[in-house]
């Protein structure tokens, strides 16, 4: 228990000392989320994770589990960023098929093309550790978008 209470503290702590490009970022992935079909906003994963975006479709059961990541401040060479987003991605697959997740999207906001790339790679890692795979058994395959005139690079499966 002490453990989870330290991880709690840590995600509060860089919450609050969240930048403004993380902000923008994170801004930019609720719009696309919502845009995606995704029209309810969560509070908390029931781990009481709280990933910068999360939203529901309550008709779809299906969740939709972000997080923005400033290059300048968090990357795929941070451990504690690497940890926490393979804990999200590792909740996400133990409530699919559950009671109230039948699908979704885990996706990431960067401001870094080349982030993106290496967010992929990770992501499909880390479905691949927590058993996640498409409904057609087929493993996970993250894509790269960028949204059009902004600095902001989705990697979403």
């Amino acid at each position: 228990m002490a453990i989870e209470r330290v991880r709690r503290l840590i995600e509060a702590a860089l919450r609050e000392a969240a930048g403004p490009e993380h902000e923008r970022l994170k801004a930019d992935l609720n719009e696309w989320a919502a845009a995606q079909g995704y029209p309810e906003v969560l509070r908390s994963l029931p781990s009481g994770r709280i990933p910068d975006v999360l939203r529901y479709d309550s008709e779809l059961r299906h969740l939709f589990v972000g997080d923005a990541k400033d290059a300048d401040v968090e990357t795929t060479s941070d451990s504690a960023t690497v940890q926490r987003i393979a804990g999200y991605v590792r909740e996400f697959g133990h409530l699919l098929g559950g009671t109230q997740v039948d699908g979704g999207i885990v996706a990431i906001a960067t401001n870094d093309a080349a982030e993106a790339e290496k967010w992929v790679l990770a992501l499909n890692l880390f479905c691949v550790m927590s058993s996640i795979t498409a409904g057609d058994d087929s493993g996970a395959d993250f894509h790269v978008i960028k949204l059009e005139n902004k600095n902001t690079w989705i990697v979403w499966w």
